[in-house]
């Protein structure tokens, strides 16, 4: 049964990451049209992300208390949004300045 618990609050971590994508996608293309960051818009990103992950971990590591039902569905779904928020602000604007950098190469080979 806590399979079941844990697997359902991976989905559930998986949507918020990709709510946070789309916003980091938004926020690259931005940057991407006019030249400047605005990092107004990632603050929904973090705060989010904190917020969630501040609430689950002293849940998940037994702090007031330990329920062995509680705990492996939190375990999943703080480190699913750390692992998420880490690759959200950070593999994205990386993967996405690498094909840049490779189509701008491309258009002065040809």
């Amino acid at each position: 049964m806590t399979n079941f618990f844990v697997l359902s609050f991976m989905i559930f971590s998986m949507s918020v990451m990709a709510k946070e994508v789309s916003i980091t996608e938004e926020y690259l293309h931005q940057i991407a049209l006019k030249g400047s960051p605005n990092l107004d818009q990632m603050k929904p990103v973090m705060a989010t992300s904190l917020t969630t992950m501040g609430g689950l971990f002293p849940t998940a590591y037994g702090v007031g208390g330990e329920d062995a039902m509680l705990v492996p569905i939190t375990l999943a779904m703080a480190w699913g949004l750390t692992t998420g928020t880490i690759l959200t602000l950070i593999w994205i604007p990386s993967g996405y300045a690498i094909i840049e950098d490779m189509m701008n190469l491309i258009r002065k080979i040809k």
